[in-house]
């Protein structure tokens, strides 16, 4: 395997590596880690095994685990809704693990495939609790029940900007209801939509 970047997942629902095969979390003490960081981000400490661990450290040791032993560098891939202050605990976390780190959205790595031209494409990104349509200048949507409601608002958000193609990202749990419906609806308006799985943003 040639020396290469390591491309690596920071949230929202895990830290894993994308690269040279997608990275599973090795053990229990390792998933530990990796949760706290995710649940610590905007705090300065949390607790883990019941003794209060920085939660830069936590950072840097979850980082440090999915990395690739063969990288020169790496890029932290994390959700382009997340603010500049969970940016910077991420790319600090990434500087105490390589000299070398580019950090970037998830809407950066879904378009920059061959056939997803970026002014014709528009990320849709379903978190926990909302759904952000375009990126890091986006529009956010409180996720409601039923999910219907919810996609028609996206639709109509997705009117407003010059994009034909939809790439669907749900990495959140139980996010694969609202999905479909934002999909069927987008479809229904004449765009074409392209849903995001594991395979496709470890590629």
């Amino acid at each position: 395997m040639n020396p290469h970047r390591a491309v690596i997942e920071a949230g929202p629902a895990t830290i894993r590596r994308l690269c040279c095969g997608t990275g599973v979390v090795a053990d229990d003490e390792t998933a530990e880690v990796v949760g706290a960081a995710l649940d610590a981000i905007d705090d300065r400490v949390a607790l883990v095994g019941e003794r209060p661990v920085a939660v830069a450290s936590l950072w840097s040791d979850a980082l440090r685990s999915a990395a690739c032993a063969l990288g020169r560098g790496m890029v932290v891939v994390h959700p382009s809704w997340w603010s500049p202050p969970r940016v910077t605990v991420v790319s600090s976390a990434a500087a105490t693990v390589s000299g070398d780190v580019l950090v970037r959205t998830r809407s950066w790595l879904l378009t920059r495939d061959a056939d997803a031209e970026t002014d014709a494409t528009v990320v849709v990104e379903i978190t926990d609790g909302m759904v952000v349509v375009g990126g890091t200048r986006g529009v956010a949507i409180p996720r409601r029940r039923p999910p219907h409601p919810v996609a028609d608002e996206v639709v109509a958000v997705l009117a407003g900007m010059p994009a034909d193609r939809v790439l669907i990202d749900a990495p959140a749990p139980g996010a694969a209801t609202i999905a479909a419906s934002i999909a069927d609806a987008a479809r229904a308006n004449g765009r074409t939509v392209v849903r995001v799985d594991d395979a496709r943003l470890a590629r």
